[in-house]
């Protein structure tokens, strides 16, 4: 048995731990994201950081403040997300609204999206926020069309996720510690209340943090 922090491993879990380490680095070598959300890459400007989520300034912004929101987990994209992730993305939003707040910005004037392939220039999950909305250039109106063939707003994903089937339900009964679509409460900045919502749609989509 493996002391690890406060905590005692059994060998095996020694191995699986390491194991996960070791992938996780392979993650953080090939994808951008992942670097700036494990390594701090100095060529991304951080606007926020926690245990689960990275907000930085977008290198080409289309709107005075135009953040993206990452999950730290590896997520290639959309098309991967479930009804249990629906938590995960009212997060986001939630924390992107505490970031637009913390610089000024209106919060009533902001459009959330994801684009969709073959407009997605990173696979790792990013949503975009932009404000004022409002005042959008020309390119980028075009760019970040609501609900277009290349970019999606959060309220219609959350539509889709939501009418599909939860993998944590079978029967009408609970598998697991799940407790449908909770929306997490973001206190002050540097800290993230988590769910156990989140904590079990987190273990399908690949390897621990």
């Amino acid at each position: 048995m493996t002391q690890k922090g406060s905590f005692f491993m059994t060998d095996e879990e020694q191995a699986e731990w390491e194991k996960e380490q070791k992938e996780l680095e392979k993650l953080i070598d090939r994808c951008v994201f992942c670097n700036i959300a494990y390594r701090n890459d100095c060529r991304a400007n951080i606007v926020y950081k926690d245990s689960r989520y990275v907000v930085f300034r977008d290198i080409r912004p289309s709107a005075k403040e135009h953040y993206l929101v990452i999950p730290k987990k590896h997520i290639k994209d959309t098309k991967v997300l479930g009804y249990d992730d629906i938590p995960m993305i009212r997060n986001m939003v939630e924390v992107s609204k505490m970031c637009l707040k913390k610089h000024g910005a209106d919060v009533n004037d902001v459009r959330y999206g994801f684009h969709l392939s073959p407009m997605v220039s990173v696979d790792h999950l990013h949503m975009h926020v932009l404000s004022p909305a409002t005042r959008i250039g020309f390119f980028g109106r075009l760019l970040f069309r609501p609900d277009s063939y290349w970019f999606l707003t959060v309220d219609t994903l959350l539509k889709r996720l939501e009418e599909k089937p939860s993998e944590f339900w079978a029967e009408g009964k609970p598998q697991g510690d799940w407790h449908g679509r909770q929306i997490i409460e973001i206190p002050e900045e540097g800290t993230t209340v988590s769910s156990s919502a989140e904590n079990e749609a987190e273990k399908k989509h690949g390897t621990a943090v």
